[in-house]
């Protein structure tokens, strides 16, 4: 009964708990951008920062985030937003420096990031990958890594 002194619902705690995690991811990763050091350590570290990320909100959260008839789904878009601009500058920075290929066309990576939670929720990909958790840390590491250089 407390809980409900301070939240309307279940799915004002959801927002909640996704407003502290975006902030906080928002943080860590500006942090990381500031710090020195090679693109290659940087883009580990934002590997390690979203599959945590996506392992911290646990499969029942997520499966409300990415599926379209979730009450929480307009929010998560809304808070991809927000995200936007921090990872765009980023790729671009590490493609004019060479970090990623040059015949990655940004908008398309923007694309393949603005529909990662159409993918997620795939009938085919929940078949060959049940777990959604699974989906998420797969679909986030083969972006990642899909486009990026190879180490020389």
């Amino acid at each position: 009964m407390t809980c409900y002194k301070y939240f309307a619902d279940k799915w004002d705690i959801a927002r909640t708990m996704l407003d502290t995690l975006v902030t906080c991811g928002m943080t860590a990763f500006e942090d990381m951008l500031r710090q020195d050091g090679p693109f290659a350590a940087k883009f580990g570290n934002m590997i390690m920062q979203t599959t945590a990320q996506i392992h911290s909100v646990g499969p029942a959260l997520l499966d409300d985030m990415t599926r379209e008839d979730s009450p929480l789904h307009e929010y998560y878009l809304e808070m991809q937003k927000k995200t936007r601009k921090l990872s765009v500058d980023f790729f671009m920075q590490a493609q004019r420096q060479g970090h990623i290929h040059r015949d990655v066309k940004m908008p398309v990576l923007l694309f393949m990031l603005d529909n990662l939670s159409d993918l997620v929720n795939h009938p085919d990909f929940v078949q060959i990958m049940p777990d959604i958790q699974d989906r998420a840390s797969e679909l986030a590491t083969f972006l990642f890594y899909g486009f990026a250089r190879k180490p020389q």
